[in-house]
């Protein structure tokens, strides 16, 4: 487990309680992130297997997207990531599309000596279909002549 000036899960606790999202930590260990923190938001966002801390993660968000690999390569090399309305699948008794959208930040922090990935993540889902929807609006008025 990392050693930080702030146990890790304390930190996690005591803002995880006011932010609506989800949050981890991973610890990079050679060119694998290992889980090492986790609110219940980021958690639950996973059917199962859910993540176990300690472990190296394998995916860092829930889905196959091959996408991931390349981002999270990417912020280890140092660039930080920001996705807006990024689709993964819901968590079971949420949406019934399937889909959620998020958006989330990915970025590597080196503190006393520890690299880690700091992965924040909230949800964006209604405001993401209600602006689809309003796309699909325009859309529909064109066609049908009601809008230049």
């Amino acid at each position: 487990m990392m050693e930080t000036a702030a146990d890790v899960e304390w930190l996690l606790r005591a803002v995880g309680s006011g932010v609506p999202g989800a949050l981890a930590v991973f610890e990079i260990r050679g060119d694998l992130p290992v889980l090492v923190a986790a609110n219940e938001a980021y958690m639950s966002l996973f059917r199962s297997p859910a993540p176990c801390v300690g472990e190296p993660a394998r995916h860092i968000l829930p889905g196959d997207d091959p996408q991931i690999d390349r981002i999270v390569r990417g912020v280890l090399d140092g660039d930080a990531f920001m996705a807006e309305s990024w689709a993964i699948p819901a968590p079971q008794g949420t949406y019934s599309t399937g889909v959620a959208y998020c958006d989330w930040s990915l970025r590597k922090v080196d503190e006393f000596g520890v690299e880690a990935l700091v992965l924040v993540l909230t949800d964006a889902t209604r405001r993401t279909e209600r602006s689809l929807g309003l796309v699909e609006e325009v859309v529909r008025l064109r066609e049908s002549g009601s809008v230049i």
